[in-house]
């Protein structure tokens, strides 16, 4: 029994998406200007234009780049993988959950120690003629 659209993606499309597409196109690297960690960012494509065309697999370049063994560029993926991506976006590539599930980095707020003005320090004063008993 095929797979709802809703159900592909959550079950097969979302991690495929996760593991071997986001870490190279995302909000923070995106890659040919493209960013798979939405639904939102795949419809509106990178430098090339679109990538997902809902309903007509042979018409997103997402798909293009995957069946030709162009993408990943360090591993093609498993034709099930490949079919499963077809799937979905012939069956109107539905997005389940939350509208992006990019993960930003932790970054160091404004309160982290390296980024606070350094502060002037008391230098403890030595004893010339008895340096050892000054500490």
């Amino acid at each position: 029994m095929p797979l709802r659209a809703q159900d592909l993606f959550a079950e097969r499309i979302r991690p495929l998406l996760e593991k071997r597409c986001a870490s190279c196109h995302n909000p923070e690297a995106k890659m040919s200007g493209l960013d798979v960690t939405s639904r939102e960012g795949l419809m509106r494509g990178g430098k090339q234009g679109a990538d997902l065309v809902p309903g007509k697999s042979a018409e997103s370049r997402v798909y293009q780049f995957v069946a030709a063994r162009k993408m990943p560029p360090t591993e093609a993926l498993p034709a099930a993988e490949a079919e499963a991506l077809r799937q979905w976006i012939d069956a109107g590539a539905a997005w389940s959950g939350p509208e992006s599930f990019h993960k930003q980095r932790a970054r160091a707020g404004a309160d982290w120690w390296a980024l606070q003005p350094p502060k002037p320090q008391t230098v403890p004063a030595i004893d010339a003629a008895n340096p050892d008993e000054s500490r």
